[in-house]
């Protein structure tokens, strides 16, 4: 599996890279960019909550819900970034 790696803020954020393809995951099932995953992930008003059943990290922004985990050298794994329907 290839990432992506992208250092933001002082952060080492991990993107998967769409099999098959040069793009971003993210990119490619949720129209997303790494820099909607940073404005929620660096949102100072909202709270990480912690997904037992998927052991994962979940922010909801008024716009965007932000999956992640984080791995043991501290580096962030973006799972999903999608966009909130209205």
């Amino acid at each position: 599996m290839a990432y992506e790696r992208i250092e933001e803020q002082g952060f080492t954020f991990l993107f998967k890279i769409h099999e098959g393809t040069d793009m971003l995951h993210t990119y490619v099932r949720h129209l997303t960019t790494p820099e909607d995953a940073f404005e929620v992930f660096f949102d100072e008003s909202l709270v990480e909550e912690w997904i037992e059943q998927y052991q994962r990290y979940e922010m909801r922004s008024r716009t965007h819900i932000l999956t992640f985990k984080v791995l043991r050298d501290g580096a962030i794994v973006i799972l999903s970034c999608m966009r909130i329907k209205a």
